[in-house]
């Protein structure tokens, strides 16, 4: 399958879907690329407020290998929800030690 034609905003919705069985579903299944999804990460993380859909964005970013990403996710550690303070470093240790980004070949 040609992961740059992944639906990255649907792909989106069902991370962010609040159903524990859609967020599996969408985290274990077919991802976009990192070069395309990261953007799209990005721009979605300053309109999420509750901690732990944004803790499933860090997550994501932090398991991204793409080290631009490193700054916001030192933001994210001033954060004052303590749950996406804990997100944000166990994202940032997860970019450290390179945790690669889920296949994208479906489990």
């Amino acid at each position: 399958m040609d992961l740059d034609r992944i639906d990255v905003v649907s792909w989106l919705d069902q991370i962010l879907d609040q159903d524990p069985a859609t967020y599996e579903d969408a985290y274990w299944g077919l991802r976009p690329a990192v070069a395309i999804a990261v953007p799209h990460l990005l721009a979605r993380l300053p309109a999420v407020d509750d901690g732990y859909s944004r803790g499933k964005l860090l997550e994501l970013l932090g398991e991204s290998g793409d080290s631009t990403v490193s700054p916001t996710l030192r933001a994210e550690l001033q954060h004052p929800l303590e749950e996406v303070r804990q997100w944000a470093q166990l994202a940032l240790d997860a970019l450290d030690r390179g945790i690669p980004w889920q296949p994208s070949e479906g489990a």
